[in-house]
């Protein structure tokens, strides 16, 4: 029984081993199988990308070897340049293909000399108005043996803020024979990043713009009808000054500010206003103080524009009266050497006498004129003061209130050849002379040079000089750094005159 059972077991695991050993390919439709097969698959890709990989790498060990192979070259090259005789060069091929020339664009050369060029660029102003015109401009430096003329500067430029988008082209720029070059890009609306690239080397700028704002100061009519027809003693008359701000919406608050002649040009805000939507602005003010004085008003932008000023208004605030007796000049301040004249009204007072005092600092008031009013009671005196002069008007009845006159120096810049001229050019390092006269002036009276603040909003003294026996003076400057540079001559007050200052002028220095 054993040998038949064991003999039947036998033969059914042969009937079942045999079916699959005799098939020589496997059944799509077994799973064991499929898996078989997709591992199979996934272990060929693997091989394929381990084969890939290590071409790539052989690749670039190849590029390695090849760019070593070139700088070694032109090493030895360099080397063997260094005892060669000038009057027998060696032209052999290898050293001719181990010393490719350079190409035409420094940015792309593959010579290592020309890759170390550095390139500069400035503004010639880092803050402008809108709408205003720009200046880019530097140099092209690089190694020695290396010329750096005739070559492209491409200056990229981006706006800068919320939602600024990358650089574009501004333009292009051939440099001169010193490497230097010099570029105007189209005018612009917002704060803008520029860029200059020279090979690996990038040098950037930033130019900021500000709005424009406008000022106007409130008519006589228009003064005189609110105040009753004169503005008498002891009341303080308010003044409305009116301007605008544009682009719209570049400023919301404007401030006014003032400075007296008396103290220069020592700006203080006095009051505030809103613009509207449209731009349009009025700040009203009341001054204590009568006698004239600068007026601006300063918009302020934020944090992504530059503040902007306007330009300065002269105004005179109407001068307290006495109703009996009214006093006022014809000019305020007056340039030293010229008249003003002094006019009035004595009411009732019809073809009586008036008599004019004056007094100057450290004397007391003193009779210096006469006149008789005419029959609706006016009076005319004419005076040439040569300092800073108070007068003073009294008739039979009553006087007037003190009028205070203002004289200011006359400040006549030369026009020497080495005197700077708007506009000018100069070297880093390389100085310049500013002479002119100062009438009248004293032997030693001190007379600044002075440099616009970046903002436009007020200036600070880089050199200082003095006036001689004759009321000439010579200022001697260096100027270091490149950029562009406002500047004006500022002869302070000596305490018989007022502040005199020329026109602003501009002076670009270039490295």
């Amino acid at each position: 029984m054993w040998p038949a059972s064991l003999l039947c077991a036998a033969l059914v695991i042969l009937g079942l081993i045999l079916p699959i050993t005799a098939s020589a390919s496997p059944d799509p439709l077994d799973p064991i199988a499929g898996n078989a097969t997709g591992a199979e698959e996934r272990a060929n890709r693997a091989e394929e990308r381990a084969t890939r990989a290590r071409e790539r790498r052989a690749v670039h060990a190849e590029r390695q070897a090849a760019r070593a192979e070139e700088r070694a070259a032109r090493r030895n090259a360099r080397r063997g340049a260094k005892h060669e005789q000038p009057a027998q060069p060696d032209t052999s091929s290898s050293e001719t293909a181990a010393s490719p020339p350079p190409s035409e664009s420094g940015a792309h050369s593959t010579d290592r000399s020309v890759r170390r060029c550095h390139v500069s660029i400035q503004a010639s102003s880092r803050r402008i108005t809108v709408s205003e015109a720009v200046t880019l401009f530097g140099k092209l430096t690089c190694p020695t043996g290396v010329s750096a003329a005739d070559r492209e500067v491409a200056v990229d430029q981006r706006p800068l803020g919320g939602g600024a988008s990358g650089f574009t082209v501004a333009g292009t720029a051939t440099t001169e024979a010193d490497g230097s070059y010099k570029l105007t890009p189209p005018t612009f609306d917002t704060n803008t990043m520029f860029r200059v690239r020279e090979g690996v080397h990038r040098a950037r700028t930033v130019v900021k713009i500000a709005p424009v704002v406008t000022l106007s100061g409130p008519t006589p009519a228009v003064e005189a009808s609110r105040a009753g027809g004169r503005a008498r003693y002891g009341q303080r008359l308010k003044s409305t000054f009116s301007g605008t701000v544009s682009p719209t919406g570049m400023g919301k608050r404007v401030a006014l500010q003032i400075s007296y002649a008396a103290n220069g040009e020592r700006w203080h805000t006095v009051a505030f206003g809103r613009v509207a939507a449209d731009g349009s602005y009025s700040i009203t003010h009341g001054f204590r103080i009568s006698g004239e004085m600068s007026v601006r008003t300063i918009a302020h932008t934020g944090k992504q524009n530059v503040a902007a000023v306007s330009e300065a208004l002269f105004y005179a605030p109407p001068q307290p009266q006495n109703p009996q007796l009214t006093i006022q000049t014809s000019a305020n301040p007056i340039p030293y050497g010229q008249s003003v004249t002094i006019t009035g009204v004595a009411a009732g007072a019809a073809s009586q006498p008036v008599t004019l005092l004056v007094h100057t600092e450290g004397s007391a008031f003193a009779v210096v004129a006469t006149a008789t009013t005419d029959e609706a009671g006016n009076y005319t005196f004419t005076q040439a003061p040569l300092q800073n002069t108070s007068y003073r008007v009294t008739d039979a009845a009553t006087s007037s209130t003190v009028a205070f006159e203002a004289v200011k120096s006359v400040l006549v810049a030369d026009a020497a050849p080495d005197t700077a001229l708007s506009g000018q050019t100069v070297q880093s390092g390389q100085q310049l002379t500013f002479s002119g006269t100062l009438t009248p002036a004293h032997a030693g009276q001190v007379v600044y040079l002075e440099r616009e603040y970046a903002n436009g909003l007020g200036h600070h003294v880089v050199e200082v000089g003095s006036v001689n026996a004759t009321s000439g003076y010579t200022i001697v400057h260096t100027f270091n750094g490149a950029g562009a540079n406002v500047l004006r001559i500022r002869a302070p007050s000596d305490g018989e005159h007022q502040v005199s200052t020329s026109a602003p002028f501009t002076v670009t220095v270039t490295h």
